[in-house]
């Protein structure tokens, strides 16, 4: 009986939504000037669509979907892009409103929404029509609003700082393909601790908050000091260098993002480097090395760099930020005229799209 009760809420969960924001007060759209309307039948993208609509709220969009269970049901299944409806960002609509931008996975609309997000990428075939929605922050960043506090720390820690997971089953997936061609996760981690330089690992919150590591790798594992979400940026902000790794199966990780919007300077692989649109440039918004060969002389000529140095790298970091990662420069760029699709990452599903990945690859 417990068993028929809950799959009976979960078929009937998406009409709870759709009914519930077809309800809406008029109020809450009287000050959005502008509207788009999405027409999707699936939510591959998980959390990027939560970015993608909550960028456009950010700067006053009124958002529409079309009704559809089956969306709605899959927006459910990820925490992030759930957040569409309990932050009450859209409503549903069979019609389309006036004058709305419309966007759908079709290409007869004003903008095709595409999830083949590599491949423009990787053949450098990007083209004036096209867009590559940024990885942008973690989603609770800016759930949290914390993405909108400023941080100018100008006293900062002369070290490489990284934080994350350093889970062998999760980030060595990153190397079931060579579709990046860089080394993953838990390669760099192993070859940075064979390498002599001054490591500090797993320092607790207080210590990152308060103390200050002077030509130092400073490494942590976020199974045993995970830094809270409210005081992520600020940790950031004191520290010159970030590292920046690759995430489970693609390159792209929330946390450049965050650091960038700091100030803090990338030092990262080539290749993910070139993944950025536009390309991030070594020696001008970060340092870059070519593979595990150089990998420790890159990171001993950031910790040498002068303070001159530093303030034109990271001058470089804060113009790339505010032209490219920051939601009202990504919206800017969507709602350009000439623009005809909006590529949106899908992890798994992006990279089986791919010539070079075989559809036989379990990420799992």
């Amino acid at each position: 009986m417990d068993n028929f009760i809950r799959d009976l809420k979960k078929r009937f969960r998406p009409w709870y939504y759709l009914l519930k924001y077809f309800k809406r007060p008029f109020s809450f759209y009287q000050t959005r000037t502008k509207s788009i309307y999405f027409d999707l039948n699936d939510n591959y993208s998980a959390r990027h669509l939560y970015l993608l609509v909550k960028f456009l709220s950010r700067q006053s969009f009124g958002i529409y979907f079309r009704p559809c269970p089956a969306f709605v049901r899959h927006v459910l299944k990820d925490a992030y892009a759930s957040m569409i409806f309990s932050e009450n960002l859209a409503r549903f609509s069979y019609k389309k409103p006036l004058r709305a931008l419309s966007i759908s996975e079709r290409d007869d609309t004003d903008l095709q929404l595409s999830t083949n997000y590599f491949k423009e990428l990787l053949s450098n075939t990007c083209s004036g029509d096209s867009y590559h929605f940024p990885i942008g922050m973690h989603p609770l960043q800016y759930h949290l609003k914390t993405d909108e506090i400023e941080y100018q720390t100008n006293n900062r820690s002369n070290t490489l700082f990284f934080s994350g997971n350093f889970n062998a089953k999760h980030y060595t997936r990153f190397s079931k393909t060579d579709i990046f061609k860089m080394p993953n996760r838990i390669e760099i981690f192993d070859h940075l601790l064979q390498s002599g330089l001054s490591l500090v690992r797993n320092p607790d919150t207080n210590q990152l908050e308060t103390e200050f590591f002077d030509h130092q790798l400073v490494i942590c594992n976020t199974d045993c000091c995970k830094v809270p979400h409210g005081k992520w940026r600020f940790i950031l902000s004191r520290m010159d260098f970030v590292l920046g790794l690759p995430g489970i199966i693609v390159p792209f990780c929330h946390s450049i993002v965050e650091a960038m919007s700091v100030g803090a300077i990338p030092v990262l692989h080539e290749n993910y480097a070139a993944l950025f649109r536009p390309p991030l440039i070594n020696k001008q918004d970060c340092l870059t090395f070519t593979g595990l060969e150089n990998l420790k002389e890159v990171c001993e000529v950031a910790l040498k760099l002068p303070d001159s140095e530093k303030i034109r790298l990271r001058a470089g970091v804060y113009r790339y930020y505010e032209a490219h990662l920051t939601p009202q420069a990504v919206v800017e760029k969507i709602i350009k005229p000439e623009l005809k699709i909006v590529y949106l990452q899908a992890e798994q599903h992006s990279l089986k799209q791919l010539p070079g990945c075989p559809p036989e690859v379990d990420w799992s």
